[in-house]
């Protein structure tokens, strides 16, 4: 994954947004599937290097934070590259974040030329008047609610087993243990940004006159949440297109990135982007 060197000159820059919990490295595998000649990939740290223990100022919006890493490293690739095609992947958290960074670029007449979200993390997509929604609705705040009380209450552990169990398709004992390290030591980064995701209004307005051409991709073994926002997405973004990739589940793009990088593929084929 080159992230640091200028890119050649080339067909397209891709930028690679990760998940909650998880780093640049996340998508690796990912990055590996979709290269080509000519293709660029970046994955940026959203949280900007920032460490565990640093929680911001009072109020720090950790989601806007992230939009801005995010558009700053997309507009450093595409300087460096003279105006390649910039295609934009989000995953989960990275999701969210691509699409209010696509909103932005849009408002601003630089709009990106393709957006591919894997399950983004859009609530306010739903609508607490439907019977599933808002279930799906308690369900994801009771899980950060009692993230943020084992971790409040010094046990991290608890707080980020329970955070895998219900999002990633393996058990917490399961993942290797210097993972299972990594994961509790960013135990704080964790409760951050789940709460930031929560409060980040998106500007639904302006999601209606999006014009980049989006493609939403999900599992058929995510959780119930995850199937409801893309339903929601599909019908609100106007250029979208939704792939449910059977035996998939939440974290496809870490443990599934060939099947993922292929639905990918198939679709800027169809775009005339790949």
């Amino acid at each position: 994954m080159n992230s640091s060197a200028p890119p050649n000159i080339g067909d397209d820059l891709l930028l690679l947004l990760h998940a909650a919990a998880t780093g640049p490295a996340s998508l690796g595998g990912l990055a590996g599937a979709l290269e080509r000649p000519g293709r660029w990939i970046a994955a940026p740290d959203l949280c900007g290097g920032r460490r565990d223990n640093d929680h911001g100022a009072p109020g720090d919006d950790i989601i806007e934070h992230s939009v801005g890493v995010a558009r700053a490293a997309l507009n450093k690739a595409r300087d460096e590259s003279r105006g390649a095609r910039r295609f934009v992947f989000g995953h989960s958290m990275g999701g969210l974040v691509a699409l209010l960074m696509a909103l932005e670029a849009d408002r601003d007449g630089d709009a990106i030329d393709a957006l591919i979200l894997y399950e983004p993390i859009l609530h306010d997509l739903l609508d607490p008047a439907i019977a599933s929604d808002a279930e799906a609705l308690v369900w994801d705040r009771a899980i950060v609610s009692e993230v943020a009380a084992d971790v409040s209450r010094g046990n991290p552990e608890a707080g980020v087993s329970r955070f895998v169990a219900a999002w990633n398709e393996t058990a917490w004992t399961a993942l290797p243990s210097e993972v299972r390290r990594q994961l509790v030591a960013g135990a704080g980064t964790l409760v951050r940004q789940t709460a930031s995701m929560l409060t980040k209004k998106l500007p639904l307005r302006r999601l209606a006159g999006l014009r980049t051409p989006t493609l939403l991709v999900g599992g058929d073994r995510s959780p119930a949440f995850a199937g409801l926002v893309l339903q929601r997405a599909v019908a609100s973004i106007p250029k979208s297109r939704c792939v449910i990739l059977e035996g998939a589940g939440h974290m496809a793009p870490l443990n599934a990135a060939d099947l993922v990088a292929a639905a990918i593929g198939a679709w800027l084929e169809e775009q005339e982007l790949y």
